[in-house]
C-alpha cells in the first residue's frame, strides 16, 4: 500500500509572425496565446497476493484525485478561461493466474481504468469553449484472458483476448458558429486478440556467452472498435479514429555486445480512419491506407547489458 503526489506547471504560449522561422518562445513576434497551467495530483492504494498451490489472486485497489487549472491572459476570442476541473475516481482491480507448469502460466484480469480530462479538454487556442463546458472523465472496464510462459530456455510466448468497455468518450460539438463544447458523447467497446512471441537464437549454440542474445520476435494486435452509443447521430455502429484493425511489429535485436543494443525492426500498420465519423473531408480520404515502416535502432545499456523488459520480449 502507498500514497503518491505530485505538482506539476505546464505553462502554454503561442506567438505569432510573418517570419516562418521564428523561434517559438523567441523574443520576437506578438503574443498569441499564453495560458498558466497547473495539475495537482495525488492517489492512495492497496494491492494483495493470495497464494493457494498453483494459483494466486491479485486483489487490487485505487482512490485518484486530480485538479486541473488553466488561466487564459491571451487567446484568439474575447472568453477567457479562468477554471478549476476536479475529478475523484476510485479504482478497482482483480486479476488471477493459475501456474501450470514448465514457467507457463494462465491469466484472468478485470479492471477499471479511466481517461483523465485534459488541458484541452477545459481551454484551448484552436476553439472558443462554450462557458458550460465541464466534460466527465472517460471511464473504461478491461477484460483479458491469455496464457504466457517461458518453456524452454531463450524462449517465451504470449497470447490473450480482451475487450474494453469505455463510457463517457469525450468529443467537440459546434454550439455556435465560433464556440464549440466538449461533451460526454457516447461508449465505446473494443476487443481484440494480442499475440507476442520471441527466441533467443544464441541459445541453439551452448558455447555462446550468456551475456549476449540475438532475439528474433513478432508481435500481432487485432482490434475490432466500434462506437456502441452516441448522442451524435449516425455515429452509432462506427470505427473509431486511429484504430486500425491489425498491427504487426517484428524484427531482430542484439544485445550484450559492450554494452550496446541494436535492432531491427519492421511494423505494418492496417488501414485506418483519420476521424471517427469515418468520413472524407474535402480531399482527404476517410480511410488512411496500411502502412509499412523498417527502422534500425542502436541505443547505450547502461549498468546492464540485458535490455529486456517486462516479461522478456521486444515491447509491443
Amino acid at each position: 500500500m502507498g500514497y503518491t503526489a505530485d505538482i506539476s506547471d505546464s505553462p502554454y504560449t503561442q506567438l505569432k509572425s510573418p517570419d516562418a522561422l521564428i523561434a517559438p518562445y523567441g523574443s520576437s513576434g506578438s503574443l498569441f496565446y499564453n495560458d498558466s497551467r497547473r495539475t495537482r495530483y495525488a492517489a492512495i492504494f492497496a494491492e494483495n497476493l493470495y497464494r493457494v498451490g498453483r494459483f494466486h489472486v491479485v486483489t487490487s485497489a485505487r482512490l485518484e484525485h486530480e485538479q486541473l487549472s488553466t488561466r487564459e491572459t491571451a487567446a484568439p476570442h474575447p472568453n477567457l478561461v479562468n477554471a478549476t476541473d476536479r475529478h475523484t475516481v476510485p479504482l478497482i482491480g482483480i486479476g488471477n493466474g493459475n501456474d501450470f507448469g514448465c514457467g507457463n502460466e494462465t491469466y484472468l484480469n478485470v479492471a477499471q481504468g479511466y481517461r483523465p480530462v485534459r488541458y484541452l479538454d477545459i481551454a484551448s487556442p484552436f476553439s472558443e469553449f462554450s462557458a458550460g463546458n465541464d466534460p466527465a472523465t472517460t471511464h473504461d472496464l478491461t477484460y483479458e484472458a491469455g496464457v504466457h510462459g517461458w518453456p524452454v530456455i531463450g524462449f517465451c510466448y504470449d497470447a490473450s483476448v480482451f475487450q474494453i468497455n469505455a463510457t463517457n468518450q469525450i468529443e467537440s460539438e459546434q454550439v455556435t458558429p465560433t464556440e464549440t463544447l466538449n461533451v460526454n458523447s457516447g461508449d465505446l467497446r473494443s476487443r481484440g486478440v494480442e499475440i507476442a512471441s520471441a527466441y533467443d537464437l544464441l541459445r541453439l549454440w551452448p558455447a555462446a556467452p550468456r551475456a549476449r542474445h540475438l532475439t528474433l520476435f513478432a508481435n500481432l494486435s487485432i482490434l475490432n472498435a466500434e462506437f456502441t452509443s452516441s448522442r451524435i447521430p449516425g455515429q452509432t455502429g462506427k470505427v473509431p479514429a486511429y484504430a486500425s484493425h491489425d498491427v504487426l511489429k517484428g524484427g531482430v535485436t542484439l544485445r550484450g555486445v559492450h554494452g550496446v543494443k541494436l535492432s531491427l525492426l519492421v511494423d505494418a500498420v492496417g488501414a485506418q480512419y483519420f476521424q471517427s465519423r469515418d468520413t472524407a473531408i474535402g480531399t482527404t480520404a476517410a480511410l488512411f491506407p496500411g502502412r509499412h515502416h523498417r527502422r534500425s535502432h542502436r541505443s547505450i545499456c547502461l549498468g546492464s547489458a540485458r535490455a529486456s523488459r517486462g516479461r522478456g520480449y521486444e515491447p509491443r
